[in-house]
Parts: structure tokens; C-alpha cells; sequence
């Protein structure tokens, strides 16, 4: 009897153990505490403003929005980059509303020119793709090209 109550016990131990390291593992992947899918197609995006990515931008200050390098980002944006992103909605890849509050300048810009090492290695970027399934296409612009955009973003973001 004392025996069975032994084997019992150490067995609900066993059992609960397992309940315990396999809660812990699969209740969220890093990509689940990235995104939520509020409604379908619709995404919204938990901050992750630290990360300054991989690449060649290493560090950026920021001044009130550059309207030039808006206008000239808009045109860039218009052309590499609406046949994948939206801003209030998901597209082929992420709504971009809100970008330039959730992620560094420097992420956000490495991501525009370094995509696929970045989507390789970046925990934030990784975890995109593991949520999207589409590798976003390097779009042969240089660090102007980019940083125009990226004001642009700020702009679309309300930055003044």
C-alpha cells in the first residue's frame, strides 16, 4: 500500500513536471509576443525599440522630420515598396504604421538594406519572418535612399 502511494506520488510529480517545461516552451513563441492579430490582416505590434539590427547603420540622431528627404522617401516608398507594405494593414509584409516608435532608426533602416541577414540573425527580424513566411526583397537602395524613407515613415507616423 505505502508503495503504491510512492509510485503515485512520484508519477503526479512526473506528470506535472512535464505539464510545466511543456507550458513554458510552447505558451508563446518570440513571434507571438511581437505580434497580435487583432483582426484578419490587421497586426498589432508589441514595442521592440532596442535593437539596432545588422548592417552598416551603427547609429543615427534624430531632428524634426526633413520634409525634403519625406518628399524624396515618399517617391522611393511609392516605388520599392507599396507592392508589399500598407500602413494600417498587413500586405505581403508588416503594416508599417507606427515603425518609427516600435523599432531604432538604425533596425529599421538596416532592416530597408540588409533584409536577408537581418531576417537570419536579428531576434526581432526573425521573428517576423517566422510570423509572415515571406522574406522581404533587398530593394538595391543605398544608405540616402534609405534614410529618406525612413523620414518619410516618421512623417506617415506623425513625427513632427
Amino acid at each position: 500500500m505505502k508503495l503504491n502511494l510512492m509510485i503515485f506520488t512520484l508519477f503526479g510529480i512526473s506528470v506535472l513536471t512535464l505539464v510545466s517545461i511543456y507550458s513554458c516552451t510552447n505558451s508563446s513563441t518570440a513571434s507571438e509576443q511581437i505580434f497580435t492579430e487583432t483582426s484578419p490582416g490587421v497586426f498589432e505590434f508589441k514595442n521592440q525599440n532596442y535593437s539596432k539590427g545588422i548592417g552598416p547603420v551603427k547609429e543615427i540622431k534624430l531632428d524634426p522630420v526633413d520634409a525634403v528627404l519625406a518628399e524624396k522617401g515618399k517617391g522611393i516608398f511609392e516605388t520599392k515598396c507599396v507592392a508589399c507594405h500598407k500602413f494600417d494593414m498587413k500586405l505581403i509584409g508588416p503594416p508599417l504604421k507606427g515603425i518609427t516608435s516600435r523599432r531604432t532608426p538604425e533596425w529599421t533602416m538596416n532592416m530597408m538594406l540588409n533584409p536577408v541577414e537581418m531576417t537570419q540573425t536579428d531576434t526581432i527580424a526573425k521573428s517576423v519572418f517566422e510570423v509572415l513566411k515571406v522574406q522581404m526583397v533587398t530593394q538595391d537602395l543605398n544608405q540616402e535612399d534609405v534614410r529618406s524613407v525612413f523620414e518619410y515613415l516618421r512623417q506617415m507616423d506623425g513625427v513632427k
